[in-house]
């Protein structure tokens, strides 16, 4: 898998469309505002009871960083950061919010010297461009390895489904019993998947185990949390 053609290929595809469309939902390939703050009502679905001014969460593909304006129009207190490849969206954000970290950079090619509590992606995995599906499909399980390697307490996603009435031949469709082997198996038993909304997609939550027993610390509970 070569990322780096994977993220030039990506920012010539997202690039474009936006400086087209700019601060619009269509800015990112969006379709509208409301199915947009519907992706990112269930990506902090399983995080919103714990997210305050002392939690840190992430946004990778953060684009304009329209879910930190979700969060603050929810009043839903939380520590925002965001990494993005397109320079123009990047320059963008950061004149919309210059009090809030953006990082333009690859993941997958740099080195990152600091985790966060949550790590997030919405609606970033979708289009493969010109690359494809097998190498694309590569390239989303490094991203999701590297997200949990990335957080302390968990990580959210979406993907198109396999279970749909919908197809196109642009798009990349995921069967989520194939993520939810590959995160229980590699990383964590904690997950917790969801399509249960009307887009044709699916949300995935996974927690750390370190998480899990400091949420459950009663007696009753370690011996299902033992190593």
């Amino acid at each position: 898998m070569n990322s780096k053609k994977i993220i030039e290929d990506q920012i010539l595809i997202y690039r474009d469309n936006f400086l087209k469309h700019k601060d619009s939902p269509l800015g990112t390939y969006q379709n509208d505002r409301e199915t947009q703050h519907l992706r990112f009502e269930y990506i902090v679905k399983n995080f919103v009871d714990i997210l305050n001014e002392n939690i840190s969460l992430h946004d990778l593909g953060c684009g304009v960083c329209d879910l930190h304006d979700y969060l603050n129009k929810k009043n839903i207190k939380h520590i925002y950061s965001g990494t993005e490849v397109i320079n123009d969206m990047v320059t963008y954000a950061r004149l919309k919010y210059p009090d809030i970290e953006i990082l333009n950079r690859d993941v997958l090619m740099d080195s990152i010297q600091n985790n966060y509590d949550i790590v997030v992606f919405s609606g970033g995995l979708y289009l493969p461009g010109n690359i494809n599906h097998d190498e694309w499909r590569k390239f989303v399980f490094h991203i999701v390895n590297k997200m949990f390697e990335m957080c302390n307490i968990g990580i959210s996603l979406n993907l198109l489904s396999t279970y749909n009435t919908h197809q196109d031949k642009n798009l990349f469709f995921l069967d989520p019993k194939e993520m939810f082997d590959h995160c229980c198996t590699k990383m964590s038993r904690f997950v917790s998947i969801d399509q249960c909304y009307p887009l044709y997609e699916w949300t995935i939550t996974v927690f750390r185990k370190e998480y899990i027993l400091e949420r459950y610390p009663q007696p009753e509970f370690l011996k299902y949390l033992k190593k």
